[in-house]
């Protein structure tokens, strides 16, 4: 492909949403350097604060859906609720760091099969561009094609195609490999 459509013209970028998280447990050092090696331009971190005030690489505040915690009877009596989730759970903010380094981590989808709606619209992309806006949309998981895709190699190459200026995946290589196809075909 001679000329991208993206606002810049140039390749859109791949982002490693929590790492390579579709092959290897999201927010963890592995995750980061194995997206590093498929290929991605960046690695989306989110960080949430210990009771020690320390930052850490998590999605959630909650840990019971990534982490070994429920099978950890010395954190038993911290489990608790909290307005912003339904439940009980253990929360980061009431471990320490070095509490927080004892836990495994677990990949949360299970299955990931979980469907999400990659449904966007005609002229958008082109609308973001004329307002000078960047478009990344998000999430593309090789498991887990949007609805209407039966592959996610025509999903993100339709996404490529239409201009996007970049994507949040959780499988870096496939993004990584899509977009290297679509630069070679005019």
């Amino acid at each position: 492909m001679t000329e991208w459509k993206t606002l810049s013209g140039e390749p859109p970028i791949v982002i490693a949403h929590r790492g390579a998280s579709g092959v290897l447990p999201e927010h963890t050092i592995a995750a980061y350097y194995k997206a590093i090696q498929m290929g991605a331009d960046y690695i989306e971190p989110d960080l949430v604060i210990t009771k020690d005030g320390h930052l850490v690489a998590r999605h959630d505040r909650y840990l019971s859906g990534s982490t070994d915690i429920s099978d950890r009877p010395e954190f038993a009596d911290r489990k608790r609720t909290d307005p912003s989730r339904e439940g009980e759970d253990w929360f980061i903010e009431d471990f320490t760091l070095a509490e927080i380094k004892t836990l495994k981590a677990r990949q949360p989808r299970a299955g990931r099969t979980k469907a999400y709606d990659g449904s966007y619209s005609t002229g958008f992309i082109e609308e973001a561009h004329a307002a000078g806006l960047l478009v990344h949309p998000w999430t593309f998981r090789d498991d887990d094609p949007a609805e209407g895709f039966n592959h996610i190699g025509i999903e993100l190459e339709v996404y490529y195609r239409y201009g996007v200026d970049g994507v949040f995946s959780d499988f870096t290589d496939t993004a990584f490999e899509i977009r290297q196809n679509v630069e070679d075909t005019p």
